[in-house]
């Protein structure tokens, strides 16, 4: 990972970045799933990093996977969601 950032100036990590970044798409998930399987009626995830600077192959900033996209792809593929809206409020 040390060697990757070396060319890549636009990605801050810590050793324990990939683990945190894992927990917090892991924790999207959940609230994905739970609200598909209606276990509540909505949900918000306030996460720490946000994952919106990220890309399909590229991390970038603090943003190692980008969670929103990850999610919906979830929804999709594993809860045959047929649509998704994502709207970024700025």
């Amino acid at each position: 990972m040390e060697e990757y950032c070396r060319g890549h100036e636009l990605l801050w990590l810590c050793p324990d970045s990939v683990n945190i970044a894992r927990l917090v798409v892991g924790g999207v998930i959940d609230l994905v799933k739970e609200n598909i399987e209606e276990r509540f009626g909505n949900g918000f995830a306030i996460v720490r990093p946000p994952g919106h600077h990220s890309y399909g192959k590229l991390p970038q900033g603090f943003c190692i996977f980008n969670n929103v996209s990850i999610a919906a792809k979830f929804a999709v593929e594993r809860l045959n969601v047929r649509k998704v809206k994502i709207v970024e409020i700025i």
